[in-house]
């Protein structure tokens, strides 16, 4: 059962629009590079935020803007949209916290975040992803970010006030630029330097199941080999790991108890879901892992357009059926196990 009365946490995306092309993002394998993506960015507009804080979340205490098609600070009206946080909820106790590659708009919009982060918890902060100290490096993985802009940005925001992290995705390409970036964040100014080796662990995870070849350069990196080392020796230790391991929602756990809002206006238990089976050709293996679920309700269930957030948290799937299915088989006729949550919230060490 889903409690809304418990709800702590929410994760936005505002747009699905976004000045990068990194290989690996949802965005440019399924939009960019199939061409199957509608015409346009969707955006979440003004109606849907309204609808999402015309509710007093007494109990929020943290609020992720994130993407997993968009950079969603890039949308035309992101300020619009905090600005509708901030008249609505108590934003004095609100940790907020935003996701950008940064590369984009002028230093003076980051300037009016900056102040308008002000209003929220005095540990709210912006993480800009950087992965390379020269343009060259940066570039290989953020296509199309100029990674001067980013720097003037970033320091314009942090000028203004605002407490900023440093994101570095850890590949074998940068591995020798670590320990100067780091260096470099330090004398920037920014609060902390993030190592992070994305998508490692449930890559592994779900080539196992899929028993397809481990071909994924960002398991490269120096810092990768063990993540890599430890979950092969995990998933080996189960009979079956798609079956026999321990779903534990990272949306559910008391610290971090809430929903995700997609880009179109749609209400998801995480972000794990929408931007992997969302945007599938019908036929291919991922629309048929996930088929049941989009089979099994009206196609706008979950739409803030046409129902409001707390009658959508009422429905079966949150209620009920997504937590059924962790303790069912991914071969269950009634609400299967989803690939999807095996891999990124499954272990098989709790089960001993």
């Amino acid at each position: 059962m889903f409690d809304i009365n418990k709800i702590n946490y929410m994760m936005l995306e505002f747009t699905s629009a976004c000045n990068a092309r990194c290989p690996a993002c949802a965005r440019t394998k399924n939009f960019v590079n199939k061409n199957i993506t509608p015409k346009g960015s969707l955006h979440l507009t003004k109606q849907h935020i309204n609808n999402l804080f015309g509710v007093k979340w007494n109990n929020l205490n943290k609020i992720n803007i994130d993407g997993n098609y968009g950079d969603s600070m890039y949308h035309p009206h992101a300020l619009e949209h905090l600005e509708t946080i901030v008249r609505t909820q108590d934003t004095s106790k609100i940790k907020l916290y935003i996701d950008t590659n940064g590369g984009y708009k002028t230093p003076e919009f980051w300037q009016t975040v900056a102040k308008l982060m002000q209003q929220f918890h005095p540990t709210s902060c912006i993480t800009f992803g950087i992965d390379g100290i020269d343009n060259e490096t940066h570039q290989r993985y953020r296509v199309r970010v100029n990674l001067d802009k980013v720097f003037e940005n970033a320091q314009a925001f942090m000028s203004a006030g605002g407490i900023a992290e440093w994101k570095w995705i850890g590949f074998d390409w940068n591995d020798h630029q670590l320990d100067s970036a780091k260096q470099m964040a330090k004398d920037m100014g920014f609060d902390a330097f993030i190592y992070k080796n994305t998508r490692v662990r449930h890559k592994v995870i779900e080539q196992a199941i899929n028993k397809t070849p481990q071909l994924d350069e960002n398991t490269n990196s120096n810092i990768s080999h063990k993540i890599v080392k430890d979950t092969n020796k995990e998933i080996t230790t189960a009979k079956d790991f798609a079956n026999d391991s321990v779903i534990k929602c990272k949306f559910r756990r008391d610290s971090n108890y809430g929903f995700q809002v997609e880009h179109n206006g749609t209400v998801h238990q995480c972000c794990h879901l929408p931007g992997y089976y969302n945007y599938q050709m019908p036929g291919s293996k991922l629309y048929k892992e996930y088929e049941y679920y989009t089979n099994k309700y009206t196609s706008n269930w979950n739409s803030l357009d046409e129902h409001n957030i707390t009658d959508i948290l009422k429905h079966d799937y949150f209620q009920h059926d997504l937590q059924d299915s962790w303790n069912n088989r991914t071969d269950s006729l009634i609400n299967p196990r989803i690939i999807r949550c095996i891999t990124k919230c499954g272990s098989y060490e709790t089960t001993k």
